[in-house]
């Protein structure tokens, strides 16, 4: 819920302005219900696939070893940053096609992929 700041002598709805930009606003779900992390303002999410160094792009479409979760590039939605949530290195990592955002009612990972989810960035994101 957005902290509420309390000016002397404003009433009704001058008693208090929202919080700063940059903190979570009010949950859609009613006060008190936790809003996840990919979807209360920090920049879009991109999942990412931890594979095993053996694996190469051409072995077909083979699970990945691991699911992360890595905020997209600077001034860019579907573009990996350099590192996930739980600080690894997106290099060798692939870019899975789930887009968070684009499944609202969805975690942040691919529902077939929840029993490889990194427990780190699940936690980060706000869903563990």
């Amino acid at each position: 819920m957005a902290r509420r700041i309390s000016r002397p002598g404003a009433t009704g709805s001058q008693a208090g302005a929202a919080a700063p930009p940059g903190e979570p606003g009010p949950s859609p779900a009613g006060a008190g219900a936790p809003v996840p992390a990919y979807r209360r303002g920090m920049s879009e999410t991109v999942v990412v696939y931890e594979y095993p160094a053996a694996h190469s792009p051409s072995e077909g479409d083979r699970p990945p070893l691991r699911v992360h979760a890595a905020p997209a590039a600077p001034g860019r939605t579907s573009v990996r940053g350099p590192r996930t949530l739980c600080g690894r290195d997106t290099f060798a990592m692939g870019t899975a096609p789930w887009r968070p955002a684009e499944h609202p009612d969805a975690p942040w990972y691919p529902p077939r992929y929840a029993d490889r989810v990194c427990p780190t960035c699940d936690e980060a994101a706000g869903e563990g």
